[in-house]
């Protein structure tokens, strides 16, 4: 992240322009990768987070895009089946594609290199079970299991 100031750098994310794993391939409104990054370096970020694996390029490919707009890769973010074993596996491959792609892209890197964001995308079993104990208060009606938005109706 070559345009750093001392001790912090700005960074934004795909997601931040509708673009994440629910909507890249899917919503023909999703921007396109190059789109985004060109936007996020003209608005003066620094950096930028992955998003979806592939979504702003691969290996070299994404790391001469950052390094012509003068951005860093913050990191990335993935959600995590912690409370799934049969779902880990799957999971564990994702990590490993978001770290080859970290790995591919240090040498373009000025600033810090990026890290990861793991978090538990929970499941329905523990969803169930912080209703039926009331520790979801009663007065909701919808919460955010992962990325989807569930009704409390529908995990009862």
């Amino acid at each position: 992240m070559t345009k750093r100031s001392p001790g912090i750098s700005l960074a934004n994310a795909p997601v931040s322009y509708g673009a994440f794993e629910v909507t890249v391939g899917i919503d023909p409104n999703t921007p396109d990768g190059i789109a985004i990054l060109d936007e996020v370096s003209s608005a003066g970020y620094e950096g930028i987070d992955l998003g979806p694996v592939g979504y702003l390029g691969v290996g070299n490919e994404l790391g001469m895009r950052l390094a012509d707009r003068n951005l860093g890769l913050a990191g990335a973010y993935l959600e995590f089946p912690f409370a799934d074993s049969a779902r880990l596996p799957e999971s564990l491959k994702n990590l490993d594609a978001m770290l080859d792609t970290f790995d591919a892209v240090a040498r373009f890197i000025t600033g810090p290199q990026p890290r990861p964001t793991i978090a538990d995308n929970g499941s329905l079993t523990a969803m169930q079970t912080l209703v039926q104990e009331d520790v979801i208060p009663q007065v909701a009606t919808t919460i955010i299991l992962g990325s989807h938005l569930v009704k409390v109706s529908e995990v009862l």
